[in-house]
């Protein structure tokens, strides 16, 4: 009985351990090109290509709502509905749906967002460290 336990648990020790079937201990996980942003970006503005890079991250990270390093041309140009922080991921969620300029001026007032970044910024950051965990 003891050996037929310490066997199972010799055939079961690697999985607990974390070593998933197929892949070669030791073997770094599998990168993907993703899309940060370089500044702080406020609501309103407009992405241009100084505003982003790209980032290799595990593709655990890369789900569909990120923006892939090759799909950025389709936010260049893109106006934004939320801020975004300085080397956080670019996700689709972030950008206006509709070419209404209005639209955004409606969306800042019903929330009552400050009009500049760094106001925008802070807000978010205090939002965060507020949050209950």
């Amino acid at each position: 009985m003891r050996r037929l336990q310490s066997l199972l648990l010799a055939a079961l020790l690697p999985l607990l351990l974390g070593a998933q079937p197929g892949k070669k201990p030791g073997a770094a996980p599998e990168q993907v090109s993703v899309t940060v942003a370089t500044r702080d970006l406020a609501v309103g503005e407009v992405v241009k290509e100084a505003d982003l890079a790209a980032v290799q991250v595990d593709k655990q990270w890369a789900t569909g709502s990120v923006v892939q390093t090759e799909s950025r041309q389709y936010i260049l140009g893109q106006r934004l509905l939320h801020p975004v922080l300085k080397g956080d991921l670019v996700t689709w969620m972030v950008f206006e749906t509709t070419k209404n300029p209005a639209l955004h001026d409606r969306c800042a007032q019903a929330v009552a967002l400050p009009e500049s970044a760094l106001e925008q910024v802070q807000r978010a950051r205090q939002l965060l460290l507020e949050r209950k965990r």
